[in-house]
């Protein structure tokens, strides 16, 4: 599947119809940093990117909650930072969220507990 067609995966939830699943896809992976990307095969994605692409996919269907677990496992030192902005983006969004995570360089300037 594309990229896109991951995040509208994800869409289809509260969107049913493709239209309006495309247009709430193209406004997640816009906020996800995927504009350029939307018709790349997703498995041609660094795993940096397919990560994102999971969490973008799950805040498509427009969740209260996000559990992260992991999502820097793996990642290097400016991964971790393209990671840490991004979480902070949705926590700006007003999401919860709740992460495993050992990286500690990325969860300490997340992390509000």
């Amino acid at each position: 599947m594309t990229v896109l067609e991951n995040i509208m995966a994800g869409t289809f939830l509260r969107h049913p119809k493709r239209r309006e699943a495309e247009e709430k896809a193209r406004e997640v992976g816009a906020l996800f940093g995927f504009m350029e990307k939307y018709d790349l095969d997703a498995s041609s994605l660094t795993i940096s990117e397919q990560k994102r692409l999971e969490v973008a996919r799950v805040f498509a269907t427009d969740p209260e909650l996000l559990l992260l677990d992991e999502m820097m496992a793996g990642l290097n030192i400016h991964e971790v930072r393209e990671t840490v902005e991004l979480i902070m983006k949705l926590k700006a969004l007003g999401k919860t969220l709740i992460m495993v995570e050992h990286v500690m360089e990325g969860i300490m300037p997340i992390a509000d507990k």
